[in-house]
């Protein structure tokens, strides 16, 4: 897997783990974004990537800048209020 492959991946887990510290199950979330768990359980693993598609959904819900998973912006929020902190 590429390195920037691992990158996506592991900044895409960060927007997960972030939902799901804020009360938000991974069954739930997945439901919510049509998502199959075991495709969260691949990628933590190594076996899997997301897709362009399910990265894009997981930002969207989240409200991340898909820049930031990407490498290509330092900002991750999407509101300008927490990113002027």
């Amino acid at each position: 897997m590429s390195h920037l492959l691992k990158l996506y991946n592991r900044r895409t887990l960060k927007i997960i783990e972030d939902i799901n510290n804020q009360g938000t199950t991974l069954k739930d979330l997945c439901k919510k974004i049509d998502l199959d768990p075991n495709m969260v359980t691949h990628v933590r693993g190594g076996r899997r990537s997301f897709t362009v598609e399910q990265i894009t959904t997981i930002c969207k819900y989240a409200k991340v800048s898909a820049d930031w998973v990407l490498g290509i912006s330092t900002v991750k929020s999407l509101s300008k209020k927490e990113n002027e902190s």
